[in-house]
């Protein structure tokens, strides 16, 4: 049996990867040329391994995969990894490059990151110019859970509500925050080609979907700090917007 899978890239990629589950049961073409299918390590699990590409010029490619088609014979996903990013319109999913220092607050799968599913790190400067006690609150992320470290150090990790660190008192002047963001894998193993709001129910068959409960076209979840971190200082917080009387 044969899969083909065609792809794009924005500009030429090297040391890129192939992550692939028993590649040595696998003929593995690119471009109609054979790549040689020794692993070179895992990526994930050790279930899936890594098979090293040859360099991927800008433009069109095809990914061929030859397997000997049985009862017991499992398909799992396969990814190209690289340093990279993916802009995903619909359907369409095109290799192109990432600027980590764009990145911003927001869901990162609509910023190059459709399929990520490890940690970011936002790296922050916080300028403390008095001697109050200082809290840092995460109000809304997409993902399991959040850290915060100072300066080198863990200050906290957010998995309640109201989710805020307080961090004491810190000394006047700059000190480095890293708000870091642990990644889920749906957006890489999940059921992406289920149709949004379809179900609640979590199983097998969330997998196994065909009519209008497939869909060609991407369905993630989002990833990311939502809203940026607020700092929070001692005194009552007033809103600035109309309020109703009586």
């Amino acid at each position: 049996m044969k899969l083909r899978f065609d792809f794009e890239s924005e500009f030429d990629v090297k040391g890129a990867k192939l992550a692939i589950e028993k590649p040595h049961n696998t003929i593995i073409l690119i471009d109609d040329e054979p790549v040689d299918s020794h692993p070179d390590g895992w990526w994930v699990d050790r279930a899936i391994k890594t098979v090293a590409l040859p360099n991927l010029k800008s433009g069109k490619h095809t990914i061929t995969l030859e397997y000997e088609y049985g009862p017991l014979t499992n398909l799992e996903r396969i990814y190209v990894l690289g340093d990279f990013g993916v802009t995903l319109q619909g359907r369409t999913a095109r290799i192109t490059q990432l600027e980590r220092s764009k990145l911003e607050w927001g869901d990162l799968s609509r910023q190059g990151l459709p399929f990520y599913t490890g940690n970011i790190t936002y790296r922050c400067e916080l300028h403390n110019e008095d001697d109050l006690s200082t809290a840092i609150r995460v109000a809304r992320y997409a993902g399991p859970t959040v850290s915060i470290d100072v300066d080198g150090k863990r200050a906290g990790l957010l998995i309640h509500e109201p989710h805020v660190v307080e961090l004491g008192r810190l000394t006047q002047g700059v000190h480095q925050v890293d708000v870091t963001l642990y990644g889920s894998r749906y957006n890489a193993f999940g059921e992406i080609h289920l149709v949004p709001g379809k179900t609640n129910w979590i199983g097998a068959d969330m997998w196994r979907t065909e009519f209008d409960w497939w869909t060609e076209e991407y369905s993630l979840d989002p990833l990311g700090v939502v809203n940026a971190p607020r700092l929070l200082k001692p005194g009552k917080e007033v809103s600035r917007l109309p309020q109703r009387r009586g």
